[in-house]
């Protein structure tokens, strides 16, 4: 039985390339969501944990370019030993990119981005350096293996990427803040948001809630030009807007309460 021994990029089979993606894949998914899942990751709400699996796939999906360019050049021990700093250090990036680019709309999301990136950016480089000397090079060459795991990787990466991709663009589109009203205890703060959608388009606004723990959009949408918050007291307010809106937003509803 052969085994494939690493050689300079140019002489490297591209076959190898999917067994490669998937041990990454399946080890950077599997350690960051465990990671992020001790840390309460399922106590969040849907489009949270949406959101998570859906940038973990991007983070993962990077992640895998860089553990294949490990493997064309280094042996397996020493992409095992290097996982630690270069996964470190991809998943800062990662976090540091996101928290700067997205902290109107994450606002101290509960679960820490960088830990579970940083693990799964670990887990993975060492999933990909852990397939290297298991791999029969008649398996990894094999026309079933080719196909059947790159048909898995584009399954999972096509849709996960449009979707990150949708995500991204959704939270990019922040809009003005036009006023900002705090509860009674100071410690929820709604958000009346007015949503830049051109000048060929009526007006559009939105009412987010902000805590020091937590952002919760998109509580209240109307196409009115102007919205005035009034709280009733600490778990309750009132949402009237020139449109002849009127809601009344009960924080239990999204977990808010005291």
């Amino acid at each position: 039985m052969r085994f494939i021994v690493n050689q300079p990029f140019s002489r490297i089979p591209i076959q190898s390339f999917p067994i490669t993606a998937f041990g990454t894949t399946f080890a950077g998914m599997l350690s960051a969501l465990l990671t992020a899942w001790c840390y309460g990751l399922g106590d969040q709400y849907g489009w949270d944990i949406l959101g998570f699996v859906l940038g973990t796939i991007a983070v993962v999906d990077s992640l895998v370019v860089v553990a294949w360019m490990c493997s064309s050049f280094l042996p397996w021990p020493l992409i095992f030993l290097i996982a630690w700093p270069v996964g470190a250090l991809h998943g800062l990036v990662w976090a540091g990119l996101v928290g700067s680019g997205l902290q109107p709309v994450l606002a101290n999301f509960t679960v820490p981005l960088h830990i579970p990136w940083i693990i799964g950016s670990i887990g993975g480089l060492v999933g990909a350096a852990l397939v290297q000397p298991f791999r029969p090079y008649s398996i990894t060459t094999h026309p079933i293996t080719l196909i059947s795991l790159s048909a898995l990787l584009i399954a999972f990466f096509g849709p996960g990427l449009v979707l990150a991709s949708c995500l991204l663009a959704l939270l990019l589109d922040d809009g003005v803040v036009e006023e900002a009203t705090r509860s009674p205890d100071r410690r929820v703060t709604a958000l009346v948001i007015g949503d830049d959608c051109g000048a060929t388009c009526s007006c559009s606004l939105r009412v987010d809630l902000k805590t020091d723990q937590r952002y919760v959009r998109e509580v209240y949408r109307s196409d009115a030009c102007a919205a005035w918050v009034t709280w009733q007291d600490q778990t309750h307010f009132r949402i009237e807007d020139d449109d002849g809106g009127d809601q009344q937003v009960d924080l239990h509803t999204f977990g808010l309460a005291p």
